[in-house]
């Protein structure tokens, strides 16, 4: 009986120190993501939009599974979308609603984020921005009318505003017409 008590307490205390070192190792891995991420952005803000990209790139592809892994793709999206390649944009924020077919929620390490909450409600919404850029108002109304489905109840979300706001605006143009 007194060997059966050890050998629990040997489990139990190898289950804990299991615990610990895997919760250790993705704390580390998390904190690697969002050193490389703050690296993608500063590359972007000095201006160095090949560097960004790539690094961009690279979050997303080693950091798999990670909230802002699927933020750095986005990123990449919306940086062809702010250069004007809207065929590539479309194409990525596309890509990336197949690839994450679940909401992705984003939850920053820190406040100085600049984003967080559902990822899906940013391609959906840059998708209607698009399709209105492109003279598209059913189009674009769909893809915010989409946005608004995705929400994640923050009615503080920017996106989500910025979505309301655009709906209103096509609804005006519709009528004018």
């Amino acid at each position: 009986m007194r060997a059966m008590k050890r050998i629990v307490a040997v489990l139990v205390i190898f289950g804990i120190t299991f615990a610990i070192l895997l919760l250790a190792t993705q704390a580390r891995r998390r904190a690697a993501a969002t050193r490389r991420y703050d690296r993608a952005v500063a590359a972007y803000m000095m201006a160095d939009v090949t560097e960004a990209r790539q690094r961009f790139l690279d979050v997303a592809r080693d950091f798999e599974g990670l909230s802002v892994a699927a933020l750095a793709e986005l990123k990449v999206a919306f940086m062809a979308y702010d250069d004007g390649a809207v065929v590539d944009a479309k194409a990525q924020f596309e890509q990336f609603l197949q690839r994450h077919p679940e909401p992705v929620v984003h939850t920053p390490e820190s406040p100085r984020r600049d984003y967080f909450g559902n990822l899906r409600i940013v391609a959906t919404y840059f998708l209607g921005r698009i399709a209105e850029d492109r003279g598209a108002p059913e189009a674009a109304r769909a893809w915010y009318e989409r946005t608004l489905e995705e929400v994640d109840r923050n009615p503080g979300n920017i996106i989500i505003a910025s979505t309301r706001d655009r709906l209103r605006l096509l609804a005006d143009a519709s009528e004018m017409k």
